[in-house]
């Protein structure tokens, strides 16, 4: 699948997003709340994007759109992603 400049825009943010939420969790995961990073989460995806999977152990993040599906899963060597096109 490729992605048009507009699609892959969208999707860099959200991965952008996702590995910030990632490192953050690793450092203040004993002194934040995980339901503070659902709330970031939402408030950063693109009109039209929903979450449909968030999770802090693994560390995984599925969300999508009427177009394409994006999951993300990272632990602590790597970081997963899978984009489809429904």
């Amino acid at each position: 699948m490729l992605l048009n400049n507009n699609d892959k825009g969208l999707v860099d943010n959200i991965v952008r997003s996702f590995n910030y939420l990632v490192e953050r969790w690793e450092d203040e995961r004993l002194y934040e709340d995980f339901k503070e990073y659902r709330k970031y989460i939402k408030k950063s995806l693109p009109h039209g994007w929903k979450v449909k999977k968030f999770t802090s152990s693994p560390f995984t993040l599925r969300v999508e759109s009427d177009r394409f599906k994006v999951e993300m899963v990272a632990d602590e060597e790597k970081t997963l992603i899978e984009i489809t096109e429904i």
